[in-house]
């Protein structure tokens, strides 16, 4: 992981935009190779400006992928951030 910490984009005033479902929310990726465990790991990071249970929020992705005995790159594990850590969903 890069370390990176993301600020609150509102400075930490209430949100005042449009609470619309159809408003697009930004997404960020980042590909960070971990060389402990020889992986590739792609990162999305998705910015919610208001998810209608409080005023904004952070949601990530993590895509692991790591090398087979026939030097293919593969899906190893696909990791879900909550409010309370990652899920790894395989």
């Amino acid at each position: 992981m890069t370390g990176s910490k993301r600020r609150d984009p509102n400075g930490g005033k209430l949100y005042s935009g449009p609470l619309m479902r159809s408003v697009p929310f930004p997404v960020y990726v980042d590909g960070v190779y971990c060389p402990g465990d020889t992986t590739w790991r792609i990162v999305y990071s998705l910015y919610y400006p208001n998810n209608y249970n409080h005023r904004h929020d952070w949601k990530r992705a993590i895509v692991v992928f790591g090398k087979t005995q026939g030097d293919w790159w593969e899906c190893k594990a696909l990791l879900i951030a909550q409010h309370s850590g990652y899920n790894k969903l395989r």
